[in-house]
C-alpha cells in the first residue's frame, strides 16, 4: 500500500497514474486538471435534497421490515441500544463518505464533477491508490451478489406465505422467483426503472403501517409466545446485530446518489432525512413485533411467517415483496454492468447481455437454494463486507484524505482534531469487535436447525434419513 506522500502524488501527477486495468474509467486520470475545472465536463445535478432522500429510503428500506423483529428477538430488549447505535453510526459514516466525495470534487473538479460510474472505488483510489480501489471494487461486487441471494430468498419466502405454499420445497419457490425476475434484469441501467425505484420508498412505508395494524388487531399466535423471552447468548446477540447493520446500510449506493445531486455538499441533509424516515418505518414495527411474538421469532426469521392472516397482512406482504423484487434489480444492475465491462460486452441490448446476466442470476439462485435462510446470508454480510463498507472504509478514507496534501488550493490538507481522532478510533475499534463477534456468531450457528430453522439444502432434502 502506498505511503502518504506517494498516494498524494498519485492524485496530482498524470505520469504516475494508472494506465492499465480499466482504461476508460475517468477516475484514473487527472491529466487535464489544470486545463478544465467546471466547464464543459461539469456534471449538471439532477435533483435536490428531498429527491436524494427518497433514493436513500428506496435503497435502504426493504429487508428490515421482514427481518428486524427476528433480529431483536435474537438480541433481546438490550438490542434496542444496538439498533439505535447502528442508525446513528450508519448516518454519521454515510456523511463522512459524502465528505470524501466533496474533497475529491474540490481537488480534482475536471475528473469528479463529470459523470462517474464508480464513485466509491474512486474515493478508495485517491485515498489508498490502486490497491484500495481493487479491494473496494471486489468487496462491493461480492456484497451485491450476496444481497441478491438474500433478497431472492425473502421474495420466495413471502411468495410462499402469500400463496399458502410454506410446505413446498424451497427449490421450487426460489426457481419460480428467479424465472420471474430474469426478464427484468435485461434493463440497461437503473434509469430504465427510475420511477419504480422511487415508488419503492412509499410502498415500504405503507407496508410497514399495514403490518403494524395487522399485528395490533389480531395476534393468533400469542398462545405460543413465552411471556419471559429467553435471555440472548453472546453468539445469538451478535448474529442479530449483523442483521441490524445490513438493514440500515446503503453505503454502496450513497456516493452514486450524492454524485447526481445538484449540490452534492447537501448530501448529509438528505442522509439525515432518509435515515429518519427509515427509522419511522422500522422501529415501531420491530418493537411491536417482538413484544407480541417474542421467542416465536427465533423459529421464524421472517415476520410474515408469524403474523396471522388478515387483509392488512396480505396487502403489506404484496407491497414488501414487490419492493424487495425491485431492490434485487437495483442492487443487481451495478454487478451486471461491472461484469459486462470486464468482458468487454457492449452497452446496447444483445444476446451477450442476456447470457451474462443469466449466468450471474443462475449462480445467485444456486447459492440461495444451498443456504435458504436470508438471515444467515445477511448477518454474515453485515459482519464482514457491509460492515467494512459502511463503517470502516468511510472513516479510514476520510482520515487519509484529510491528512493528504492537495494538488490545488481548494480541498487543502486539514489535520484531524483531537476529538475527531478519538471518535474515529472508537468507531474503528468497535467495528473490528463487531466484525469478529458477528462473523463468529454466524459461523457457530450456521446449519443449526434450532437457531435458523434450516436443515439440508432443498436439493438434498430427499436424501435425508427418516
Amino acid at each position: 500500500m502506498p505511503a502518504d506522500g506517494e498516494t498524494s502524488k498519485a492524485g496530482s501527477s498524470g505520469d504516475q497514474l494508472l494506465d492499465e486495468g480499466k482504461p476508460d474509467l475517468p477516475l484514473l486520470s487527472h491529466d487535464k486538471e489544470e486545463e478544465s475545472s467546471e466547464g464543459e465536463n461539469s456534471l449538471e445535478g439532477h435533483y435536490g435534497i428531498f429527491t436524494a432522500a427518497v433514493f436513500i429510503i428506496a435503497t435502504v428500506a426493504g429487508s428490515g421490515v421482514v427481518l428486524l423483529p427476528s433480529a431483536l428477538a435474537k438480541t433481546g430488549w438490550t438490542g434496542m441500544i444496538a439498533l439505535i447505535l447502528t442508525i446513528i453510526l450508519e448516518i454519521y459514516t454515510g456523511a463522512l463518505l459524502g465528505r470524501c466525495w466533496i474533497i475529491l470534487q474540490e481537488r480534482f473538479p475536471a475528473t469528479y464533477k463529470q459523470q462517474n460510474r464508480y464513485p466509491y472505488p474512486a474515493i478508495a483510489y485517491e485515498a489508498f491508490g490502486t490497491v484500495g480501489r481493487v479491494i473496494v471494487s471486489l468487496t462491493i461486487q461480492i456484497t451485491l451478489l450476496l444481497i441478491i441471494v438474500a433478497y431472492l430468498i425473502i421474495v420466495a419466502e413471502n411468495g410462499a406465505v402469500l400463496l399458502g405454499l410454506e410446505d413446498v420445497n424451497t427449490c421450487y419457490t426460489l426457481t419460480a422467483v428467479a424465472i420471474i425476475i430474469f426478464p427484468f434484469t435485461w434493463f440497461g441501467t437503473p434509469k430504465d426503472f427510475y420511477l419504480v425505484a422511487i415508488g419503492g420508498a412509499a410502498t415500504t412505508g405503507f407496508a410497514s403501517i399495514l403490518l403494524l395494524i395487522s399485528m395490533l388487531t389480531q395476534t393468533s399466535y400469542n398462545a405460543d409466545v413465552k411471556l419471559n423471552p429467553t435471555a440472548p447468548s453472546f453468539t445469538r446477540f451478535f448474529a442479530g446485530t449483523g442483521v441490524m447493520i445490513v438493514s440500515f446500510s446503503g453505503h454502496v449506493s450513497f456516493p452514486t446518489i450524492q454524485h447526481d445531486m445538484a449540490d452534492p455538499s447537501k448530501f448529509p441533509q438528505s442522509l439525515v432525512l432518509g435515515g429518519f424516515v427509515v427509522s419511522l418505518y422500522f422501529i415501531p414495527m420491530t418493537v411491536v413485533g417482538y413484544a407480541l411474538y417474542g421467542d416465536l421469532l427465533l423459529q421464524y426469521e421472517n415476520i410474515f411467517q408469524v403474523v396471522g392472516d388478515s387483509f392488512e397482512k396480505t396487502m403489506s406482504l404484496l407491497l414488501i415483496t414487490a419492493h424487495v423484487m425491485v431492490t434485487v434489480l437495483i442492487y443487481g444492475n451495478p454487478l451486471f454492468q461491472e461484469v459486462e465491462h470486464i468482458f468487454g460486452i457492449e452497452t446496447s441490448f444483445t444476446w451477450k447481455r442476456v447470457a451474462t446476466r443469466f449466468s450471474i442470476l443462475l449462480f445467485s439462485w444456486f447459492i440461495s437454494i444451498t443456504v435458504p435462510a436470508s438471515a444467515v446470508v445477511l448477518s454474515l454480510l453485515g459482519g464482514t463486507a457491509l460492515l467494512a463498507l459502511s463503517l470502516i472504509c468511510p472513516v479510514g478514507f476520510y482520515w487519509k484524505l484529510r491528512m493528504m496534501e492537495s494538488p490545488t488550493k481548494s480541498g487543502e490538507r486539514k489535520p484531524l482534531s483531537t476529538t475527531e481522532v478519538i471518535i474515529f478510533a472508537c468507531i474503528l475499534v468497535l467495528s473490528a469487535f463487531l466484525s469478529i463477534s458477528t462473523t463468529y456468531s454466524d459461523l457457530s450457528h450456521l446449519g443449526s436447525d434450532l437457531f435458523f430453522n434450516v436443515s439440508l439444502p432443498c436439493y438434498l432434502k430427499s436424501m435425508e434419513l427418516p
